[in-house]
């Protein structure tokens, strides 16, 4: 062959492993953008990492093409399901707060996402990552309008009298400013099982999975006023369901993200979370 056929016969080849490897590169990006790579620690199984985790474990396993009960040493890679994110630009008067309301995202989620340890410290033009709950939702909300500076805390005016407590625990992270960021409630530490109850008469508007929180039930008890119970094992109540106070509706967990099995309650009034330990009975 003359090297002029050997220089065509070359590029021949590199344009056709073009077009098999590049589409190939695509899809495996594609793919990964809707999974993480997870690290196995030492003792754990696939069972454990999804209970914590708060995922399928049928779902994971099928995803890593693994038996959902083999064995897992430590070190090894599996890939855990990936919620969808966009990219937002902070504006002037942005706060995370205001962020996180308009997009129907938990700021804890948000902080701990996007890493954020000083909120007040974020700046005009920085890009945050969103959760991407819903594209049709998200396509539909008009420009972000918010004012200038961190929301106050606006305590509702009308009395409210004691809630009964909500689980048989120790307190074991109060309301308020702590290292990883601001916590919006406050956390009962109590083993798995333990029976969560509603603080007050209402009706359930969420009850399922949310992100860090796990296994979530949410109730609207009129007046403005709901109360949040995250990281249940197990859910007895559906959205729409009418609860009594001192009704049974989950079981303590650790589902999402957490550190041991506990109830965390949350009290919002007027949109705006407070310290549940003002409106509880005391112990």
């Amino acid at each position: 062959m003359t090297k002029a056929t050997n220089y065509a016969l070359a590029v021949l080849v590199i344009a056709t492993l073009m077009l098999v490897l590049v589409p190939l590169n695509t899809m495996a990006e594609s793919a990964n953008a809707h999974k993480v790579a997870y690290y196995v620690k030492a003792g754990e199984n696939l069972d454990t990492v999804c209970r914590q985790l708060g995922l399928d474990t049928e779902l994971v396993a099928a995803m890593n093409n693994m038996d959902p009960r083999a064995r897992m040493i430590q070190g090894k890679i599996i890939y855990l399901p990936r919620e969808p994110e966009f990219n937002y630009t902070l504006r002037e008067g942005d706060t995370l707060w205001s962020i996180a309301k308009k997009y129907r995202v938990d700021v804890d989620y948000l902080m701990s996402l996007n890493k954020i340890t000083t909120p007040s410290k974020l700046q005009i033009g920085q890009v945050i990552r969103i959760p991407d709950s819903s594209t049709e939702e998200r396509e539909n909300i008009s420009p972000v309008q918010l004012a200038e500076g961190k929301p106050q805390l606006k305590v509702a005016s009308r009395s409210l009298g004691p809630f009964q407590m909500p689980v048989l625990g120790v307190i074991s992270s109060g309301y308020g400013w702590r290292k990883s960021g601001f916590h919006h409630g406050t956390d009962f530490a109590a083993p798995t099982g333990t029976p969560i109850k509603a603080i007050k008469n209402g009706e359930v508007v969420f009850a399922g999975w949310r992100p860090v929180y796990g296994y979530t039930v949410t109730i609207d008890h009129g007046d403005n006023v709901k109360s949040v119970y995250g990281h249940a094992s197990k859910l007895f109540v559906k959205k729409g369901q009418k609860v009594i106070e001192g009704q049974i509706i989950a079981k303590v967990g650790s589902t999402g993200r957490s550190t041991g099995p506990h109830l965390h309650l949350e009290i919002h009034i007027d949109g705006k979370t407070v310290n549940p330990v003002r409106y509880l009975q005391k112990m």
